[in-house]
């Protein structure tokens, strides 16, 4: 399953991929800075999966949502932020994400919550 991170945290994305690639379910196929980055992946590398944080230096991942759906339609959307849940999850979904978890929750529930939105559980 292909796999783009975007988020503004080197270290963060260095560490997520680092944890997708080891599990063996999951190729990192790009990494993302900023939220027009994000879209640009989308775009170019249609991954199977889009991690996106929403807290982005330029634009927040809120706004980039409806842009990587439009050129990738077949993208899920998994936000991963440190956003309290509550109103942003429903503003997330609203506009198109697919599922939404709580940096603080950890990898692990991302890489679950991962596997469970592509159908992966059994890897």
């Amino acid at each position: 399953m292909t796999v783009v991170v975007a988020d503004d945290q080197a270290d963060l994305r260095r560490v997520l991929g680092l944890a997708l690639r080891l599990d063996g379910r999951f190729e990192v196929v790009g990494e993302a800075a900023d939220a027009a980055g994000a879209v640009r992946l989308a775009g170019t590398l249609r991954p199977a999966v889009m991690v996106l944080d929403l807290g982005m230096p330029d634009v927040s991942g809120l706004d980039a949502i409806p842009h990587i759906r439009r050129v990738s339609p077949g993208t899920k959307i998994l936000v991963y932020s440190a956003w309290a849940a509550s109103r942003a999850a429903d503003e997330a979904i609203s506009l198109g994400a697919d599922l939404y978890v709580e940096k603080e929750e950890g990898i692990q529930h991302v890489i679950r919550a991962l596997a469970a939105l592509s159908g992966l559980e059994g890897g």
